[in-house]
């Protein structure tokens, strides 16, 4: 019984965590989103960060308490079928390759399947080929040129 405790304990402690983003860790999530969105403005950025709270959900990802990224997604219906709309998903340079941004789609979906989702997807931009295959590795497929979607059931 001692050790079931203490490897729910170690799970809670190094997986994957949601929550809200917080005025906190705003200004980390703006930068790791200047740094993977070059393109946009400050200005739009904070507009984007500032208006779309109603549409869309905010969370930052933590590991170990900690902050190391965020996602933002929203929900979208078609023809009798919920979607999962993935639109930000930005992760700390340093947790990159150790299986982290995995362990967070899946997360995600788990999420996606509890709220009724019945497809995840996402839009990229060409040249985020390392993005791309990333995508591939965790199940996406591609339609259309950078429209990638998995389904959630």
């Amino acid at each position: 019984m001692q050790k079931e405790n203490s490897k729910k304990n170690s799970e809670t402690e190094n997986g994957v965590e949601f929550a809200p983003l917080d005025n906190r860790n705003k200004k980390k999530a703006l930068k790791l989103l200047k740094v993977f969105f070059p393109a946009w403005r400050r200005g739009a950025l904070w507009k984007f960060f500032h208006r779309e709270k109603e549409e869309s959900e905010f969370l930052q990802i933590k590991k170990r308490r900690k902050f190391f990224g965020f996602l933002i997604f929203s929900t979208l219906m078609f023809l009798g079928y919920k979607f999962l709309h993935l639109r930000f998903f930005a992760l700390r340079e340093k947790e990159r390759g150790q299986g982290t941004g995995t362990e967070v789609l899946k997360k995600l979906e788990q999420k996606g399947r509890h709220m009724g989702h019945n497809i995840l997807f996402l839009f990229s931009r060409p040249e985020r080929e390392k993005a791309h295959k990333f995508y591939f590795r965790n199940g996406f497929r591609r339609i259309l040129w950078f429209l990638f979607w998995k389904k959630l059931k």
